[in-house]
C-alpha cells in the first residue's frame, strides 16, 4: 500500500489540490499520513476517512443535535432567501465542523453526516480542521462519496468470475470454490486488461439514458475522453491489435510526407 500511494504521490505531484475519500481502514490511514503528510500539512491534500453504516448517522445524533440543526437551516432561509437546499446542505456540515464527536474508544474527532438516512455516517479529516477554510471543507464533505470505488469493485467482481464472491452455505462452506483463483499473477493480468477496457471502451450511455432526456443528450464517452486522454471511444480489436511499432512507422511515415510538396503529399 505504501508503495501504491508513493506511486500515486508521483503522478499527481503537478495538482494544484486534491481531495481524497478513503475507507475507514487504519492501514489506509497510516499509509496515507507516512506518504502525504506533507501534502495534508499545506492543504495540497483534503483527505478524509469514510465510516459508512448501514443504519446511517441518526445512532450518532441526539435531539440537541436535532435542535441544532434546525436552527441552521432557520438561519440560513433568513439570511439568503433563495438558498438551495444544496446550499443549505453545506451549511449544515460546516455547522458540524465545530461540533465532532469521539466515537467508542478512539480518539479522533469524527464529524458526524447531518443527513441522518445517508449511509455514509461519519467523516474523519487526516488533516488540520482548524487550518482549512470552513466553507471549503463544508462543500468536500458535502460531496463526498465511495460510489466510484464500490462500483468500481462491483465491475470486478461481476464480469471476472475469479473475483466474484463465492455463493456459500451451511453445507458447502468448508468446500473448495471451482472459480476460485489460486494464481495471483492471472488475477492481476485480468484486473489490467479490464481496466484498459472499462477506460477506453465502455462509454456511460446507460447513464446518460437514464438522466438525461430530449436534445439535451450529451454524447455518451468513456472514462479516459472524459479525462482528456483521448478523443475517441476505441474497441476490443483496436487494443488487440494496437502495436507500438506500427505507430511509430506511422509518425515516421507522416513527418517526412508533410515536408514533401502537396501535389506529391496528395498521392500518398
Amino acid at each position: 500500500m505504501l508503495a501504491h500511494f508513493a506511486l500515486l504521490k508521483q503522478k499527481l505531484k503537478y495538482a494544484n489540490q486534491i481531495n481524497l475519500y478513503a475507507d475507514n481502514d487504519s492501514g489506509i490511514k497510516l499509509a496515507l499520513r507516512a506518504v502525504f503528510d506533507d501534502w495534508i500539512a499545506r492543504n495540497k491534500l483534503y483527505a478524509f476517512q469514510i465510516s459508512a453504516e448501514k443504519t446511517g448517522s441518526g445512532q450518532y445524533l441526539d435531539e440537541d443535535a436535532s435542535k441544532r440543526f434546525r436552527q441552521v437551516r432557520a438561519d440560513a432561509k433568513k439570511e439568503n432567501p433563495e438558498i438551495t437546499n444544496e446550499g443549505i446542505k453545506k451549511a449544515l456540515w460546516e455547522a458540524q465542523l465545530s461540533n465532532r464527536v469521539r466515537v467508542g474508544n478512539a480518539k479522533s474527532e469524527w464529524i458526524i453526516n447531518p443527513n441522518s438516512k445517508s449511509r455514509l455516517a461519519m467523516m474523519l479529516p487526516l488533516g488540520d480542521v482548524k487550518s482549512m477554510t470552513p466553507k471549503l471543507v463544508a462543500s468536500l464533505l458535502a460531496n463526498a462519496s465511495l460510489h466510484g470505488v464500490d462500483n468500481w469493485f462491483q465491475i470486478l467482481r461481476r464480469h471476472i468470475n475469479l473475483l466474484e464472491r463465492p455463493v456459500t452455505s451451511a453445507t458447502n462452506a468448508k468446500r473448495w470454490n471451482a472459480y476460485a483463483g489460486y494464481n495471483p499473477e492471472w488475477m492481476v493480468k485480468l484486473i489490467e486488461i479490464k481496466r484498459v477496457y472499462f477506460n477506453y471502451c465502455m462509454t456511460n450511455e446507460r447513464t446518460i439514458s437514464r438522466n438525461f432526456s430530449g436534445n439535451n443528450k450529451p454524447n455518451p464517452s468513456t472514462p479516459a475522453m472524459r479525462l482528456g486522454l483521448t478523443r475517441k471511444r476505441y474497441t476490443a480489436e483496436d487494443l488487440l491489435s494496437f502495436s507500438l511499432d506500427k505507430v511509430r512507422i506511422d509518425e515516421v511515415y507522416r513527418n517526412k510526407t508533410e515536408h514533401l510538396p502537396s501535389f506529391v503529399s496528395n498521392r500518398f
